[in-house]
């Protein structure tokens, strides 16, 4: 987010069309990061992110520069994380979560970001046209070909090659957008 010395002096003293204006830019990357966070648990973003954009807009004063405001964002949303996970470690129906999103001391790297490219893929094979994810859980998970695909989908083998092509692009821009979010 460019910002001219005025409107960072502006964001600071809570100006309401810029606070908006941050809103808008961030608000899915922000989502997006809990929602990898937290393993897809759409409950726990929901109260996350509603507690990070409080905790933004609360302490948007305290921001020292414009040069970084999405780390700065991703700090604050990495303490509500924390903060959720602490509130909840004492309840006992959501250990599950818990277990899901805490690192045992025995997980390489490796296999922490395989976890969490494996997380990624779910969530953007989620967002698809059913039809393009259909399509490329009959290719790659059940390892049909394409003319079994046209047979079971009643369609030539010439528009399933092109809308396996089209659901590759698709995911592959999904995920990339994703992936900024870190």
């Amino acid at each position: 987010m460019n910002l001219s010395k005025e409107e960072f002096v502006k964001l600071k003293n809570k100006d309401p069309v810029l606070l908006e204006k941050l809103y808008k830019k961030y608000k899915d990357r922000i989502y997006n990061f809990l929602l990898i966070k937290t393993n897809g648990n759409l409950e726990a973003v929901e109260e996350i992110f509603g507690e990070t954009i409080y905790s933004i807009v609360k302490s948007i004063v305290n921001i020292k520069s414009d040069k970084n405001i999405w780390g700065w964002i991703c700090q604050i949303a990495s303490r509500r994380l924390y903060d959720y996970i602490k509130k909840y470690k004492k309840s006992e129906n959501n250990v599950e979560f818990i277990n899901d999103i805490s690192f045992s001391e025995d997980s390489t790297i490796e296999e922490l970001l395989k976890k969490e490219k494996l997380l990624m893929i779910n969530i953007a094979m989620d967002s698809l046209k059913p039809d393009f994810k259909k399509v490329l859980e009959f290719k790659y998970i059940k390892e049909m070909s394409q003319k079994e695909i046209a047979d079971k989908l009643n369609k030539t083998e010439s528009s399933i090659e092109n809308m396996l092509f089209r659901a590759r692009e698709t995911l592959k821009k999904k995920l990339l957008n994703l992936s900024k979010d870190f």
